[in-house]
């Protein structure tokens, strides 16, 4: 009992620390803003060219914005968020479904598979959704939802097994090139489970202060 108390003052003691660190810091960027003001005059024109000075400023400051949105649009296109998921998921199941036409015997087997993804992946992009966008001061205190990566570690065992199935299903067909195809399918799919896999081990392991206090105190 009284190493619950000692559990419960020291993070009392940490969130007020936390406000009063993040009064603090907004106090700081105020002050900052308010002592280091940008005072633009208007530049003389150079003699030969006619230009003036604060146009080639302009000039110089809208194209290291215009860079910086390049570099931005190219960081955010090539990380992996449950957005990016939902599409890669939606269109291999929309490919799935298009083999499954083309598959005779097997096509029945390769549209249920199509349709579980396709059942799965809005129950993926919401837990997804839960632990991208959790309270920050509640990520810290008790770390990442842990129910979403319950949600997810499902997901990727029923993932694998559908993953087991194509490849069967691929092996099984005499048809050269709808087998080729399948693996190109299955390739997709194993790419996001590694990248779902990945994401889901980052977040389960994610420091949590209540969980070191635990430790702590065991």
């Amino acid at each position: 009992m009284k190493n619950i108390h000692k559990i419960i003052t020291i993070l009392l003691a940490a969130v007020l620390s936390l406000g009063s660190s993040a009064v603090a810091l907004a106090d700081s960027h105020l002050n900052i803003g308010s002592q280091t003001g940008i005072k633009v005059t208007v530049g003389e024109r150079d003699g030969d060219n006619g230009t003036n000075s604060n146009e080639r400023f302009e000039a110089s400051t809208t194209s290291r914005e215009d860079e910086h949105v390049n570099v931005s649009s190219s960081m955010g296109s090539s990380s992996f968020n449950a957005e990016n998921h939902g599409a890669v998921v939606s269109a291999f199941v929309h490919n799935l479904k298009t083999l499954a036409d083309r598959s005779g015997g097997i096509g029945a087997q390769v549209r249920v598979i199509a349709q579980e993804q396709d059942q799965s992946a809005s129950t993926t992009v919401e837990a997804m959704n839960k632990i991208e966008h959790r309270n920050a001061l509640l990520s810290i205190l008790f770390g990442t939802d842990g129910q979403s990566v319950v949600t997810l570690k499902a997901v990727l065992a029923s993932t694998t097994q559908q993953i087991l199935a194509l490849q069967a299903l691929a092996s099984s067909t005499p048809d050269v090139a709808l087998r080729a195809d399948l693996n190109s399918q299955i390739t997709v799919l194993q790419n996001e489970q590694a990248k779902l896999q990945a994401f889901v081990d980052t977040n389960d392991n994610r420091f949590s202060l209540f969980g070191w206090l635990l430790k702590m105190f065991r």
